[in-house]
């Protein structure tokens, strides 16, 4: 009971704004430890705001207001005249709080209050809302009901399957079993029919007789 009230409370605390994002960016992942994908996620995140956040904005002439993230614009790099590329610029668009004031700032000047994002609160969200199964390499999957309100596909790409990881490792464990000169030897036969499948039988047996 404790946990699952942890668990509603950490998805209270967590910023609404980045539920969506965050979720998005975590469906599918396969990093298995729970930890590196808090890290991974947390520096992808602590310098990017998105619409709808709360956030402290230090004008240019160094005092701090609150305001409220009301878009934001990525721009790509740019080829500067040496061949070189500038770094991706977001800017972003804040209301400012008890004023009717906009302001369009880039990241270095917009920071949320201490406590809001943490990597603890991270854990927590992910680890209520996400799911993974048993198995090595399986994905992180995101729980049905959260896919559905976040709009987040839960369509799981072929090669992140089980059935498929099943199959690849079933592939390969032949390829080892397999002498490389029988598979030259007779690469043809293989594909000529079943008539002459019986053949190939005995030879992985005297093959493994021979070690």
């Amino acid at each position: 009971k404790m946990q699952l009230t942890g668990g509603r409370e950490a998805e209270a605390t967590f910023p609404e704004a980045l539920k969506g994002p965050i979720l998005r960016k975590v469906q599918f992942q396969t990093i298995s430890r729970l930890d590196n994908l808090v890290d991974m996620i947390y520096d992808e995140f602590k310098h990017d705001y998105y619409p709808g956040e709360d956030v402290t904005v230090t004008m240019d002439g160094g005092e701090r207001v609150h305001g409220l993230v009301r878009d934001k614009t990525t721009f790509g790099p740019r080829m500067l005249s040496d061949g070189s590329y500038t770094q991706p610029v977001t800017r972003y668009l804040v209301n400012v709080k008890d004023s009717e004031e906009e302001t369009m700032v880039t990241d270095e000047h917009i920071c949320r209050e201490r406590g809001i994002f943490t990597k603890s609160m991270l854990r927590s969200f992910i680890k209520k809302t996400v799911i993974r199964e048993a198995w090595n390499g399986a994905p992180r999957l995101v729980k049905h009901d959260y896919a559905g309100q976040y709009h987040i596909d839960t369509r799981v790409p072929p090669h992140l399957r089980y059935d498929t990881k099943v199959q690849e490792r079933r592939q390969l464990q032949a390829q080892k079993r397999a002498p490389s000169h029988e598979v030259n030897g007779h690469g043809s036969a293989l594909h000529s029919g079943p008539v002459r499948l019986p053949e190939l039988k005995p030879a992985p047996k005297s093959h493994k007789g021979k070690q």
